[in-house]
This record gives C-alpha cells, sequence and structure tokens, in this order.
C-alpha cells in the first residue's frame, strides 16, 4: 500500500508471505556409492513473511515518461530468516514509459 504526501514524494508499506509450492529437499550425494539422499525441509522453512516500507520520488522527464527511484527497509518476520538476522535495504529507479 502507498500514500502520495506530495505530488513527488510517495511512502510505501509492504508486508509479503511466500511459500515453496513443492516441497524442496536437500539433496546429498554419498561419495563412496554415488546415491543420492534427499530429506524434506522443516515445516518453518517452507513459508517466510517479510515486511517492508520506505519512501519514492516521482520525476517527470519526458512527455510519457517517469523515474520513480525507491529507497526501502525491509526484515523478516519469521524463520528461517529471522535466525540469520537479515537486515535488507533495497535501492530501484523504474522507469515509467
Amino acid at each position: 500500500m502507498g500514500y502520495f504526501i506530495l505530488p513527488m514524494l510517495s511512502v510505501g508499506a509492504e508486508l509479503r508471505y511466500q511459500r515453496w509450492l513443492s516441497t524442496p529437499t536437500t539433496g546429498a550425494k554419498n561419495a563412496m556409492t554415488g546415491v543420492v539422499t534427499s530429506t524434506p525441509f522443516p515445516d518453518y522453512k517452507m513459508d517466510t513473511t517479510t515486511v517492508a516500507i520506505g519512501p519514492r520520488l516521482n520525476f517527470k522527464v519526458a512527455k510519457s515518461i517517469w523515474i520513480r527511484p525507491g529507497l526501502s527497509y525491509a526484515r523478516a518476520l519469521d524463520r528461517p530468516l529471522t535466525d540469520a538476522s537479515y537486515n535488507i535495504v533495497q535501492l530501484d529507479v523504474p522507469v515509467v514509459f
């Protein structure tokens, strides 16, 4: 969701839930026999939830071309990403034409 504070400045927030569609496994090949064994991931590694927030600028550079640079900060809300203490800062510059 987002909100325009000024015509050139908006603030946005995102809540994202991601889940594997198929069950991933950890495949390990035995060096002695060449047999591949696989074990399923634990349930908490099957999905993740993150939240992000940040500002975005809006610049008109031509009659029908806009540049919309944005900076956001994202953080995980559940395992396994919280165990790794990920802090994500993202800069993106989309061009709309």
